[in-house]
């Protein structure tokens, strides 16, 4: 009952920190089916289970088929969402610290494109 209430409440999180749906959202994502990511982006978007900055990021990403900023957008949520952090805050210390380059590639075009999007906004 409390995730239909506060899904990102760090107390849920604490507790239950995949729900399920998180899992589906982020397989969808990983869809081999452009359709199936750009739905799952949508509602991501729409329920607002991430920033508005990142959820518009990701669908842009989804709707353009930029592969590596897609990347980098469910990694950092996947990280945030199983650490209970921010996914920028999780996208700047893949950045800086992932031992794995490609990683790190994913991360600061991720970043970039979130960064874009807040500069678009105003």
């Amino acid at each position: 009952m409390l995730y239909a209430y506060a899904p990102n409440d760090p107390r849920f999180v604490q507790f239950h920190p995949d729900p399920p749906a998180r899992q589906a959202i982020l397989a969808g994502l990983r869809s081999d089916k452009p359709e199936q990511r750009v739905r799952s982006a949508t509602h991501l978007a729409e329920e607002h289970l991430v920033p508005k900055p990142v959820a518009d990021a990701l669908v842009k990403a989804v709707s353009s088929g930029d592969f590596v900023v897609r990347q980098g957008l469910i990694l950092g949520i996947d990280r945030a969402w199983a650490d209970g952090k921010e996914v920028e805050t999780m996208l700047e210390t893949i950045q800086k610290h992932d031992p794995d380059p490609a990683q790190r590639t994913y991360a600061k075009a991720a970043l970039r494109a979130i960064a874009s999007g807040k500069d678009d906004q105003q």
